[in-house]
């Protein structure tokens, strides 16, 4: 009886390791999850400091992922011009973030 009942336990502290580290996996994940929420909002926020046409081609672009001819025929540009306007965006964006964001989450992305 008693080698039955090691048997079963034994299963239990494995289940126990696994559900442990479960945990563990979830907890980070979960972090993680918030951590990149916080980092949405921050980016949105900076977004909203631009001005209203490269704002709106920031989202189009980068955050409803669309193509370079699919907002040209949306806004009525040139794809080419598109192009330049989401650089000198980009680089708008870049100098709000680097106001606003900590510096170690600024020097996170630097080149």
């Amino acid at each position: 009886m008693d080698a039955l009942t090691r048997k079963r336990k034994q299963p239990t502290h494995h289940a126990t390791e696994i559900l442990e580290e479960i945990t563990v996996e979830k907890t980070a994940s979960i972090l993680e999850v918030i951590e990149a929420d916080e980092l949405r909002e921050q980016l949105d926020y900076c977004i909203q400091q631009l001005r209203e046409e490269d704002a709106f081609l920031v989202t189009l672009y980068y955050l409803e992922e669309q193509k370079l001819e699919e907002i040209a025929a949306i806004t009525g540009m040139t794809k080419n011009n598109v192009k330049v306007k989401l650089f000198r965006s980009r680089k708008k964006l870049y100098s709000i973030m680097a106001s606003q964001l900590p510096k170690d989450l600024v020097a996170r992305y630097e080149n």
